[in-house]
Parts: C-alpha cells; structure tokens; sequence
C-alpha cells in the first residue's frame, strides 16, 4: 500500500467510521446488493461468460447486530452468521447461486483485512483472490488487465463492482477506468452527506485539503459553479486559476443533498450507458447521508435495458419496504 493510500485515508472525512455500526439503512443496502447479484448470476450462468465479483471496500464481510434486531431485510440470502453478527456484502457475495467464477475482495485497513481472510477460508469451494490495499489501485489493475471482450480462448469476462466506501475514497478516474471495459455493471454507495461536509458553507473554509478532496471524488473542478453562487469580482484582466475565465468570488455555497445528488447523476450519466434515473436515497435520523447509484458499461441496449429494470425494480422494492411512517413515504417519494 502506497503512502499515499495511507494518508488519503486517515485524511479524508474522519467522522465516517466502519460501516459496520450503521443502522437500518444498512440492511436496505445489502438486500439489494444480494438480490441484484442472485438475479444477475441467474441472468448470465450458462452463457460464455466468466462472472467476477468485486467488492472494492469489503471490510471484514460481517456486521454487528444488537441482539433484539428482528429478521432484517436479506434473511432471504443469508442467516445470521453467528449469534451477535450479521452478514455483510462479501458473505452474501459468497452465498450467491448461482456462483461467480471468481470473487475479488479488496480491503485496506489491516483487522479488516484479517477477519476478510479467515471468512473467505471457510468458503474452499469458491475462487476467490483477498487484496490488502488501496481498493482504486486494484480496480484499475483489474479493469486494464483482463481482456474483457475475449481472451484466446475466447471467453468473455462481466462483472459486477460493490463500491461501498469509508468516506470519500473512490476517485472519478476510477470510474472511468471501470467504464471503459464496457463489461461491469456497479453499485456506488456515494457518501452524499461527506461531500456537502467537504464543500464547507463558508467559501473561507475551502482549504487545499477539501478542494483536493472534491475533485478526487467528482472528477475536476466542475463543482465549483454546481454547488456554488459565484460573482464577478470587478477586476478585469485576470483570470480564474482552476477556470481560466474572467476571475469570479465564491458568494456562498447553495447546493443541497438533493442538488449534489443529481449534479452527480449527470456526471455518471455522461460516463456510463446506463445510470438508474432514481438512485436509493439511503438517511440517518433523516440525513440524507448516502446516494446508492447503480450504472452499467456496456454499451448494448439490449445489456442496458436487463439491468437497469432489474435495478429499477429492486430499487422501487426496498423504497417500498422501508416505508413505515408518513415521513418515510415522503423520503421515498423525493
């Protein structure tokens, strides 16, 4: 692991802690993971194709449970994996049948890392390969490595890539590396409520370090007039330093959860063939702290429209599910 890697993660939004600790939201995240995965190994088994699943952020493929916790939403996959635990996405990965040929689980943080491994040993029949890493480091590696369309065998490679972060640790280029194989579909849990806590209300407090932060994981500077009022200072003659344009102030920052949402949207949907239109908005005591995307590369309508109505359709399931007071309904509806 780079050093880079190492501060990257200590630095960017500490208040994220292990995903873990979540509440309900997490179960409604993993339903869907699980049933998208079963539907999709169904889909594809028997077709010249080998299936590869990713789990770029895979912790240790557990999660605590408080021992009153009424059968959540993916008891359909997986019981619970021991009195006090709950299955986390790399073990309903595990679960799934029918199977992927190979299972790719990558994970920073060393604990994590270690408990991920000794899952994955009770699972011999599976082929699975455990990376201790920088997830974006192993995306790229496998996205430029395979040959996606065709080996000399001629066997074709799709896959399905869970990005599930502690914070803002995906970079947009790792997206685009992820949309040039025109051969994965993915998940991307983005950390909506990070983002605004990034893009600071106070323009003063746009540091190096935040400014750095936001074009890592939005892809260049494009934020700036998205999540932003801007007026022009007066001065004539001198340029913007990110823009190039006449030299333009930060007024205050307007962009809402909702607004930083579909700003993103449009960038997926400038990159990838398919992005579902209405992305699970997933909240915390009615934060909006997570914006769960799923868009497809490959270029095939045919490939777009199985995907993303099976996507769709999940999607509008557990928004149904999570339903149980007015104000739900009301989440569920914006």
């Amino acid at each position: 692991m780079s050093n880079y890697g190492c501060q990257y993660s200590k630095r960017l939004d500490n208040s994220v802690s292990d995903p873990n600790l979540f509440g309900d939201h997490t179960d409604k995240k993993l339903s869907i993971i699980g049933r998208y995965l079963q539907s999709y190994t169904t889909a594809l088994s028997g077709k010249n194709f080998s299936l590869i699943y990713v789990d770029a952020f895979a912790g240790t493929g557990k999660r605590k449970s408080k021992s009153n916790d009424e059968p959540s939403l993916i008891s359909e996959f997986v019981e619970m994996t021991r009195k006090g635990s709950k299955p986390g996405s790399a073990t309903i990965a595990l679960e799934t049948q029918p199977g992927f040929d190979v299972l790719l689980f990558v994970e920073l943080e060393k604990k994590r890392f270690q408990a991920l491994s000794t899952l994955v040993d009770q699972y011999p029949d599976r082929n699975c390969m455990v990376r201790h890493g920088d997830a974006n480091v192993s995306l790229k590696r496998l996205c430029s490595g395979l040959d996606w369309h065709g080996d000399e065998k001629g066997k074709q490679y799709r896959a399905v890539v869970f990005l599930d972060p502690f914070g803002m640790h995906v970079e947009w280029d790792t997206l685009e590396y992820i949309s040039r194989t025109e051969a994965i579909d993915v998940w991307y849990l983005f950390p909506t409520h990070a983002v605004l806590r990034q893009a600071a209300l106070d323009p003063s407090k746009l540091d190096k370090d935040k400014v750095g932060a936001l074009d890592r994981i939005l892809g260049g500077r494009w934020w700036r007039s998205e999540f932003y009022s801007m007026v022009d200072d007066g001065m004539e003659g001198i340029e913007d330093m990110f823009t190039g344009l006449p030299q333009l102030v930060i007024e205050k920052r307007t962009a809402t959860a909702a607004d930083v949402e579909a700003a993103f949207a449009r960038r997926l949907n400038k990159l990838f063939s398919y992005v579902c239109p209405k992305p699970l908005r997933l909240f915390n005591q009615k934060v909006p702290m997570f914006s769960l995307f799923f868009a497809v590369s490959n270029p095939s309508p045919k490939a777009c429209g199985i995907a993303g109505s099976i996507a769709e359709h999940i999607i509008r399931q557990a928004n149904v599910e999570g339903i149980q007071t007015k104000r739900d309904l009301y989440n569920a509806g914006r």
